[in-house]
Order: structure tokens, then sequence, then C-alpha cells
């Protein structure tokens, strides 16, 4: 039984000394290693804003004048495109543009609504 105890005290000064060991190699280990260091997520930045160029109405349609003006009063840089007849293309979207009591007025769901 003595043997044993013996045995047994023997093999856990080898694993001590074994992992004093280990210790000393990962200190040594994480001293050399470089550095890594997370990368970045990629952020797309988003183009400039186009420079608003001034929208030129048509000479004598008192929608596309109004409608000139507040565009222009605000530098909305949306592309306008007029189709004709009171209907535009803003950017994608289609309105129809009329005056109302001398005022510009925009066709919203089924009313109107003023600048």
């Amino acid at each position: 039984m003595k043997a044993k105890q013996d045995e047994i005290e023997e093999l856990e000064d080898v694993l001590r000394d074994k992992n004093q060991v280990i210790e000393g190699l990962e200190k040594t280990l994480s001293q050399k290693a470089p550095k890594v260091e997370k990368p970045k997520p990629f952020v797309p930045t988003p183009p400039p804003p186009k420079p608003a160029g001034k929208y030129k109405a048509v000479k004598g349609d008192e929608v596309d004048e109004l409608l000139a003006q507040y565009i222009n009063d605000w530098n909305i840089t949306l592309p306008i495109r007029r189709l004709g007849d009171g209907y535009y293309l803003f950017g994608t979207k289609k309105i129809y543009a009329k005056v109302m009591n001398n005022k510009l007025v925009v066709r919203v769901g089924g009313g109107y609504m003023s600048f």
C-alpha cells in the first residue's frame, strides 16, 4: 500500500511540473503570437447627392410654372419630369397637379393637398 501511495505522489509531482511547463508555453505563445483584430463590417457609403438643377417650366402652363417655383424654392433633388396635362413623374411616382383657387394642389388619395 505504501508503494502505491508513493507512486501516486510521484505522479502528482510530475503532473504539477507538466502544468507549469504548459502555463509557461501558453504565456510565451500569447506574447509572440500576432494580434488579430476583428475585421470591421463593410458599410458602403452612399453616393454624394447630385447638385440640384433648376426645374424649367413650360411658359404659359400655370401648373408647371407654380410647380417649378415650388421645386426651385425648396431645392428638391428628386428627378422630376413633366408628362403633360398636369401629370408629372417624381422619381418613380406619377402624380397629378392642378390649380384650384389660385393655388397649386396635388392629388392625394381621394382629395387634393395644397402647397
